[in-house]
């Protein structure tokens, strides 16, 4: 499994297009970091959520070496950008030994 969570700005431009306002406030530094930060922090909850469940998780960077051809792979548009992360299976049980979940 491969998870990918996006900071979506192209959503809240949509939105201020279709309703004919200007939201100069996308083009801001800040309004992208936030939304990376957003969007990572969820990406970390789910890392959090998958280990409860005896899951191993693993974030790849590799996706920030070729971001457009990330971007056309999952037809994100403008204004989306992604923070991957790929969680695992639980590890193999080796037979004859018990194993117990962190809590």
């Amino acid at each position: 499994m491969f998870l990918i969570w996006v900071a979506d700005l192209a959503h809240v431009h949509d939105i201020g297009a279709e309703r004919n306002i200007e939201l100069d406030g996308l083009a801001f530094t800040e309004t992208f970091l936030i939304a990376t930060i957003d969007a990572a922090l969820a990406a970390q909850n789910a890392c959090v959520a998958a280990d409860s469940l005896g899951f191993s998780t693993v974030y790849t960077g590799a996706l920030r070496n070729h971001p457009a051809e990330v971007a056309t792979e999952l037809n994100l548009p403008r204004h989306r950008s992604r923070r991957p992360v790929r969680p695992e299976s639980p590890p193999a049980r080796p037979s004859g030994r018990s194993w117990h979940r962190r809590r």
